[in-house]
């Protein structure tokens, strides 16, 4: 994808304070920086608080495990973040290549995951895969894009990065009449979902209590409605 100049900065009335920044492909030369972007981004979040256990254990796992999380974005989809340093990204699946097969995840080097996550931490990662897969084939068995991360630096949430993340993709799959579909586990993130045309079509816990919402984002929709 070209990089394209978006309404982020001062002035924008959506910026952060800083130089104006590009939303852009991300390249297999940034999967370090995204790793720990993301990292930042997730280090609070019920499902990694879940999956990963104690704060103090988490760190440097987590951002392994989303580091692998962006490999596998870009080898069976589309991640996007912002020039260079990264402050966040998004990581999307194609349509069609939304299940995650055994051999697709060893691709990514989650085959590496009991060693570098523990025994346990993957044991509950599994549990709540195999949870997902279940709401994704019910909620959204038609081809579709798949939102599988999005994440922001702390230092710059609240501040319309996040939106500028989504909007490529949901831009491109509305002129495809595609749908776009998420979880999260997060609930305060719902409504900022909902602002950019997802609706929750499912509520549930996972084996262990993880609460988690699923969303769906209908076909033609415009970037923008809600």
């Amino acid at each position: 994808m070209e990089e394209v100049p978006l309404p982020f900065g001062p002035g924008s009335g959506r910026g952060i304070g800083v130089e104006t920044p590009l939303i852009r492909s991300a390249v297999e030369a940034d999967l370090s920086d995204l790793g720990s972007s993301l990292c930042r981004a997730f280090i609070e979040d019920p499902m990694m608080q879940f999956i990963f256990g104690e704060l103090a254990h988490r760190p440097e796992a987590l951002e392994w495990f989303m580091t692998a999380g962006a490999r596998y974005g870009l080898l069976w989809g589309r991640v996007l973040t912002t020039a260079a340093p990264a402050r966040g990204a998004s990581v999307w699946l194609a349509p069609g290549e939304g299940e995650m097969i055994p051999e697709r995840l060893a691709a990514a080097g989650f085959d590496q995951a009991p060693e570098r996550m523990g025994m346990e931490s993957f044991e509950r990662f599994m549990a709540v895969m195999e949870h997902f897969q279940g709401l994704h084939g019910r909620i959204a068995p038609e081809p579709h894009w798949y939102l599988m991360i999005l994440g922001v630096d702390p230092e710059c949430q609240r501040q319309g990065l996040g939106g500028l993340l989504l909007e490529p993709v949901l831009r491109e799959a509305r002129e495809a009449g595609l749908a776009v579909y998420l979880e999260t586990s997060r609930e305060e993130n719902v409504a900022f979902y909902e602002r950019h045309g997802f609706r929750m079509e499912e509520a549930s816990v996972t084996p262990g209590g993880l609460r988690v919402w699923a969303m769906l984002r209908p076909p033609h929709l415009p970037v923008g409605a809600v």
